[in-house]
């Protein structure tokens, strides 16, 4: 076989079983060459492509019939033929896919072009959308913007990350084009990623209780000023990533879950890092709906159980204490305690527990950084047992490692023996 640099003998060979019934470019892009490298190739071997086959009288009528209404790839399908082939043929026999435009039609476009897209236009008079814009760009006629009002504005930022575009310009009669626009120059972004941003609009089930209040004690919310975005996250130890997970599914939401290694403040050994994993929801339409059930940057210091249906305060306690609570069970030890920084907060979950029947007493110390940190605690077994069952027991959702705690608790001390003090 002939030698041709660059070129091996299989490359070679497949040029020679393949030339007549591939086109140059499929060569091209099968054996990664130039289309000119292939043809001089081939030109060396002496290979020429098939002559081309006669186009028969029904071939042409089927062409004739049917080249405005079908595209050239359809119509080469049909017939069995390249599109290359067919695009000729129609040059051959003189075949203008579109006419000359009408004089009706040209009063169509100048009629109806400022209240209809190019697209409805085209649906109207049998014509792309294309062939319409370049019709109006010819006669000049562009449509102006009437200038957007302060209340649309603000409705495509409230809006633009839980509305489709479509729906967004239906509601404010503008196209979809005028909106993707706006949205861009106010600097909004779809994001691929997306959950129930009204999730905690009513608080009116147990998964948002609980949420709610495991977002009172370990999550946080922040909003950027000078883009109006808010973001809600929560961070925890990296053991814990599967409540992310829940947390992530009771919202519907497809975030993503991150990980970061960051300073052990309780260590001693300064190099000492944490493994966490961290889950940032980005709306403002959350963000803005947690401020009204009383959150804010400050909320560890003031914050107070939210108006929520009295039947659904033991699933908001035991959210927060799984976020803030101190559960410790050993051979030798059994405590139960919560922790805030809020006077209103710690008054709220003595203020439940009395309720309850259940005796509980507030520690309070002054920390490291001079905060007074309010720990109410319980001292006898009996009311620890009677606290975890108002908030564990028949629950749906909770922390996994505190309720094997909880269960394990319950078999050691929910006896008359075990209840002693």
């Amino acid at each position: 076989m002939i030698k041709i640099k660059g070129y091996s003998d299989s490359d070679l060979k497949y040029i020679q079983d393949n030339y007549a019934n591939k086109t140059n470019n499929e060569l091209s892009s099968f054996l990664g060459k130039s289309v000119n490298s292939i043809q001089y190739a081939a030109g060396k071997m002496g290979l020429i492509k098939q002559p081309h086959k006669p186009w028969t009288k029904e071939e042409d009528e089927y062409l004739i019939n049917n080249y405005i209404q079908l595209s050239s790839k359809q119509i080469a399908d049909y017939l069995g033929r390249t599109v290359q082939s067919i695009n000729a043929r129609r040059d051959d026999l003189g075949l203008i896919r579109h006419e000359n435009w009408t004089i009706s039609e040209i009063n169509y476009i100048k009629e109806n072009y400022l209240d209809m897209s190019h697209k409805e236009m085209g649906l109207h008079i049998n014509r792309s959308p294309g062939s319409v814009r370049a019709k109006c760009f010819d006669l000049n006629l562009y449509k102006k913007e009437t200038p957007w009002e302060d209340w649309e504005l603000q409705f495509v930022k409230d809006n633009y990350m839980n509305m489709t575009r479509k729906e967004i310009a239906e509601y404010l009669h503008r196209s979809q084009d005028a909106v993707q626009v706006k949205a861009s120059r106010m600097g909004l972004k779809k994001y691929p990623y997306y959950c129930d941003y009204h999730y905690f609009d009513e608080i009116d089930t147990e998964e948002k209780a609980y949420w709610l209040g495991f977002l009172t004690a370990d999550g946080w919310i922040s909003k950027n000023e000078k883009t109006g975005a808010g973001v809600v996250g929560i961070e925890l130890q990296h053991g814990d990533i599967k409540h992310l997970k829940k947390f992530n599914k009771s919202l519907g939401g497809n975030y993503m879950i991150t990980d970061r290694w960051r300073p052990c403040t309780l260590s001693p050994n300064p190099n000492k890092l944490n493994h966490m994993c961290v889950i940032r929801i980005f709306s403002i339409i959350m963000y803005d709906t947690l401020v009204e059930l009383g959150f804010s940057n400050n909320k560890s210091y003031d914050f107070t159980i939210p108006n929520i249906r009295h039947d659904l305060i033991r699933h908001y306690l035991r959210g927060y204490f799984d976020g803030d609570g101190c559960f410790c069970l050993s051979n030798k030890s059994f405590g139960v305690s919560f922790i805030t920084a809020s006077e209103r907060l710690n008054d709220d979950i003595i203020n439940i527990c009395k309720l309850n029947n259940i005796d509980i007493h507030d520690y309070s110390y002054i920390d490291d950084y001079g905060i007074i940190i309010h720990r109410p605690t319980i001292n006898k077994n009996s009311d620890k047992i009677q606290l975890l069952d108002y908030m564990y027991k028949d629950c749906s959702i909770y922390l996994d490692r505190k309720y094997k705690k909880y269960l394990k608790a319950k078999q050691k001390y929910d006896s008359q023996d075990g209840l002693a003090a």
